[in-house]
């Protein structure tokens, strides 16, 4: 009998009775072997190359990569770093969004023997950099997308490479390095009580350990395909990566901050997923929006890490998912991997809120210790602690840390003990209940924070004195934190001051929801904060500078109470913002479900772009005819004395991103932005430039009859800006500004270029028809005919089309004119070798002359953070110019 069979003929009978579910229904299961766990990530991976080459490893909406795909890409990645890095053993930093490159990037630094740091984009520069120098990071890599923010990083000092711009003739052979199990093999930062973030280490054999447990617990098999729904810079992340890279199963990123929690539902359907993990607040939110007509029937597992679960969650669970579905509780961390699971069914009864945190999970040895390091008796209350030889190696560089935290075996074995923090007691069958935190430290959706790194950074503002952090649970089980300040200033600042300065240095979890002035801070005798007398911040609405303005009218009663019950806020202003209420994209959601129950109207994210007020949102719903898709203009600044500015969409059909760039043009110039329709479903996308450009220029006329126009769009936008203008030319109506945000000219000049057009488009076409019946070999039929049919999605309106795929084509059919006016094109900076001259085309149509002004960044990365300040300076000076000529377009 294997070491795992034992642990498991140990757990109660319940336990076994489940466990004896999750045996997969195709009978593909494989035991991971335990002599497994003594080799390196790249050896176990490329075993799963070998068995299953065509199989599918990863899939997003712009990559579907075989497994052997994905290893022939991690073998020109790994010969890259050693031909930049050789010998040296400095940690790789990897700069990517989540999806494929990234999960390239990570098994080619693996397989050239280094150890990787992830780097999230999103996160602010300063924290970024200091990421970069703690961990003595000796190269950089990066795709077009990051590039030029990696390079900003850089300084000039760091070797870095674009993995977009491989020689795809480079050599994909396997390398063959040996990798001794106990090489690091990534550093992961987590908040730290220092004030600053700190390094945990991990190396391939506790990965493999880790990997070896979910894969035995819940049969991993080749035929599960598991979510990705985790940050990539955090430890669930990397775990999701590896438990299905190393089983021969198939991965699948999503985006939930971009795609919506209501395209998760459908997009788990569609991919017919088999392992959901996320963390409480995610699935949480994700379920209250669900009707009694959605389930999950592919989904055979359910698995909630990174915070505490509660009853409700589990109801929600028997509610919408099948009866085969298991409901799996677990306490983990960074430093230890999992080390409780708690298996849950339909009939598993639960007692109190609390769902407990299970039962060890093999090769770790669970300890509860009080005050004097003894274990107490069954149900008295200790600190739950970790006994293993699978723990981290420790803290990147901080010795202290590590000695602080992991005390070695007095018997000199290889197992130490972990102090995980967290209080707790066991029960008489030795499963553990979890009763909070013996620390200030919190998690929020997920993320581990040290509230002192929070209170460092309010403190660095030069209007607070002092600051003390706190969590606060709301109703539905959601943590969210507090801010208590003592100012030293009059008058105090606002909480939009404090939050904005925050967000230029904190990760978004980390950005307090509430903030609250006192005269004072609660002490102890000792001088120290008495964090237990902090004043309850109740129910009651949070002090901002907007006066309280009680509702008017039916519908902003309604509304208002709809904000009270989803924030949990006594009382709500109509000129109140959901955002400084506390808000955020979540709680969007939930409040949206509500809207449509009450008052049958669908609303989406983009929404509160222009309507962040109650005032604001019931203005648009008062009208009985009003139907959210039927609107493309959406005013994401409607503020100050210029002329409007409006910008048309990119690919994607959304304009959220337009809203920084709004931003930094300051409060006296308005701004909209133009939305494709068909992003809902319910409309029908236009498929021609010269519609998009009539259907925009008769709403922007609605807001503003005559000229002069001030016009923009980014990339396709820019093209169907550029049509707008000649439209308006021909209304005799003048434009002052066309601005092309790193908009490629249509290459249909003259009988030549559309000849080079044609063939451009065969080639394109021949290479589609490779691409898809590649994808095909390997799948099994039922794959085939899914894959065949998600494909054919834009036939018949059988399913949503899909609005980019389509937006993406308007561009190649679209044949532009002469324009008698002026045109200004802002390019990227950053750009493929075999990118064209920005002024090709362009400058040939531009009667009036064509203006380039390169911005830093690549076509995505100019319109995020740093890169966009300079982006809305370029753009301001041109509508400055504009403005004061009056006609620089018309001719």
């Amino acid at each position: 009998m294997g070491s795992l069979s034992r642990h498991i003929a140990e757990l109660p009978v319940q336990q076994r009775a489940i466990w004896d579910k999750c045996f997969h229904p195709t009978g593909t299961f494989v035991d991971f072997e335990k002599a497994e766990v003594e080799r390196s990530i790249p050896e176990r991976f490329q075993e799963q190359v070998r068995k299953y080459p065509h199989r599918l490893a990863v899939k997003t909406d712009s990559h579907r990569l075989s497994y052997d795909a994905l290893n022939r890409a991690a073998n020109r990645i790994a010969r890259a770093v050693l031909g930049l890095q050789g010998s040296d053993e400095g940690p790789v930093a990897l700069m990517f969004e989540k999806g494929a490159p990234l999960i390239s990037a990570i098994i080619g630094v693996l397989k050239a023997g280094k150890t990787y740091v992830p780097l999230d984009p999103s996160y602010p520069y300063a924290r970024t950099a200091y990421i970069l120098e703690d961990s003595h990071a000796g190269l950089i890599v990066s795709n077009h997308s990051n590039h030029s923010l990696a390079e900003e990083l850089a300084q000039g000092s760091l070797p870095m490479f674009n993995i977009d711009d491989l020689d795809d003739g480079a050599s994909s052979e396997n390398l063959g390095l040996s990798i001794d199990p106990n090489t690091p093999a990534w550093i992961i930062y987590t908040s730290g009580s220092t004030g600053q973030p700190k390094g945990v280490v991990q190396t391939h054999r506790n990965v493999l350990h880790f990997v070896m447990n979910y894969t035995n617990y819940f049969h991993i098999s080749v035929e599960d395909r598991l979510t990705l729904l985790f940050n990539c810079s955090v430890n669930g992340g990397a775990h999701d990566i590896f438990t299905a890279l190393l089983t021969g199963a198939a991965l699948f990123p999503f985006d939930v901050k971009g795609e919506g929690l209501s395209r998760l539902a459908d997009w788990l359907v569609q991919e017919e997923i088999t392992i959901y993990h996320s963390v409480p607040t995610l699935f949480r939110h994700f379920v209250e929006i669900l009707t009694k007509g959605n389930d999950f029937p592919a989904i055979r597992l359910v698995r909630l890490i990174g915070e505490p679960v509660y009853k409700r969650d589990v109801d929600m669970y028997r509610e919408h998912f099948s009866e085969n579905c298991i409901f799996v509780n677990r306490l983990g961390s960074t430093e230890t991997g999992s080390i409780l699971l708690n298996l849950i069914d339909k009939e598993t009864v639960i007692i109190g809120n609390n769902v407990p945190l299970g039962y060890a999970v093999e090769g770790n040895q669970i300890l509860l210790l009080d005050d004097a390091g003894k274990e107490p008796g069954v149900n008295e209350v200790g600190e739950i602690a970790v006994k293993s030889e699978y723990l981290s190696p420790g803290y990147w560089e901080k010795p202290d840390l590590t000695n602080a935290a992991y005390f070695p075996d007095p018997e000199g074995g290889k197992e130490r003990t972990y102090l995980m923090g967290d209080m707790g007691y066991k029960l008489v069958d030795g499963c553990v209940v979890c009763l909070g935190r013996k620390d200030f430290q919190v998690k929020v959706r997920g993320f581990r924070i040290e509230v002192a790194e929070v209170e460092m950074a309010l403190v660095e503002l030069d209007t607070i004195k002092q600051a003390v952090v706190h969590a606060r649970q709301e109703l539905n089980g959601d943590q969210r934190l507090v801010a208590y300040l003592i100012t030293g200033s009059d008058p105090a600042p606002s909480a939009t001051e404090i939050r904005n300065w925050l967000e230029d240095r904190l990760p978004d979890y980390m950005v307090p929801s509430y903030y609250v002035f006192l005269d004072a801070l609660p002490l102890l005798p000792n001088g120290k904060v008495d964090r237990r007398s902090l004043p309850e911040i109740g129910h009651g609405r949070p002090e901002l500078e907007t006066p309280f303005v009680k509702p008017r009218t039916p519908m902003e009663e309604v509304l208002a109470g709809i904000w009270e019950e989803v924030l949990g806020i006594d009382r709500v202003g109509i000129h109140d913002d959901f955002l400084e209420l506390g808000g955020d994209s979540l709680l969007a959601m939930s409040m949206f479900l509500e809207i449509e129950k009450t008052l049958g109207k669908k609303l989406s994210l983009s929404i509160m772009v222009d309507a962040s007020t109650i005032e604001q949102m019931a203005y648009i719903l008062r009208d009985e005819k009003w139907s959210a898709p039927q609107s493309s203009l959406v005013a994401i600044q409607t503020g100050g004395t210029n002329p409007p500015f409006f910008c048309v969409h990119g690919a994607g059909g959304h304009v959220l991103g337009f809203k920084a760039l709004a931003r930094h043009l300051g409060n006296e110039q308005p701004f909209y932005g133009l939305e494709a329709p068909g992003r809902d479903g319910e409309q029908r996308p236009l498929t021609q430039v010269e519609a998009l450009a009539a259907r925009y220029i008769d709403e922007i006329r609605g807001l503003q009859p005559e000229g002069p126009y001030f016009l923009g769009g980014l990339s396709m936008g820019g093209v169907v800006a550029f049509e707008m203008a000649q439209q308006l030319r021909v209304r005799n109506q003048e434009v002052a500004l066309v601005a092309l945000l790193d908009t490629v000219c249509p290459v249909t000049m003259n009988a030549q270029d559309r000849g080079m057009h044609r063939v451009r488009r065969l080639a394109y076409l021949t290479q589609r028809v490779f691409h898809h019946t590649r994808n095909l070999l390997g799948l099994t039929p039922r794959e085939q005919a899914s894959y065949i049919k998600k494909k054919a999605r834009l036939v018949k309106g059988m399913v949503i089309p899909d609005v980019r795929k389509i937006n993406e084509r308007l561009g190649r059919s679209y044949e532009p004119k002469g324009y008698p006016g002026r045109i200004t094109l802002f390019w990227a900076r950053e750009r493929p070798v075999e990118s064209p001259d920005p002024r090709w085309g362009w400058k040939e149509l531009a009667g009036g002359g064509l203006e380039v002004r390169e911005v830093p960044g690549d076509h995505l990365s100019m319109m995020r953070e740093p890169h966009i300040q300079v982006l809305a300076q370029e753009l301001e000076a041109c509508l400055d110019a504009a403005q004061k000529v009056g006609t620089a377009s018309s001719p």
